[in-house]
């Protein structure tokens, strides 16, 4: 670990962006098949930190590199409470939309019902 220097780490971020997504199997298996997100390549470096964190603690290691994380946009809003999608499926059901109450297990489904 004493190894890695933060310029090690900046250029495997520039390595992530560029390799971007690739798929695992299928039949586009081992191609690139989408741009990375900055947030999805943050989580590496960002595991990283953790680790070096740790060892410093653990008395492993005296000092660790800066490690630079990109800019992520802001979270997602909208997302529903558990108070108010129990009240969209009760109205759902007194609307007769039946898809709302087999969705309720999933809150994947119900966003294509909010929209």
């Amino acid at each position: 670990m004493a190894g890695i220097t933060a310029a090690d780490v900046t250029d495997y971020v520039a390595h992530r962006q560029r390799q971007g997504i690739v798929a695992w199997e299928g039949k586009h298996k081992g191609e690139r098949i989408k741009d990375v997100s900055s947030s999805e390549v943050n989580r590496e470096p960002g595991t990283l930190k953790l680790i070096f964190s740790l060892a410093m603690k653990g008395g492993r290691i005296g000092s660790r590199p800066h490690i630079e994380m990109l800019d992520e946009p802001p979270p997602c809003k909208g997302f529903f409470e558990r108070r108010a999608y129990s009240g969209l499926i009760a109205l759902g059901n007194k609307e007769g939309l039946s898809q709302l109450e087999e969705s309720a297990g999933n809150p994947f489904l119900i966003s294509q019902y909010s929209m």
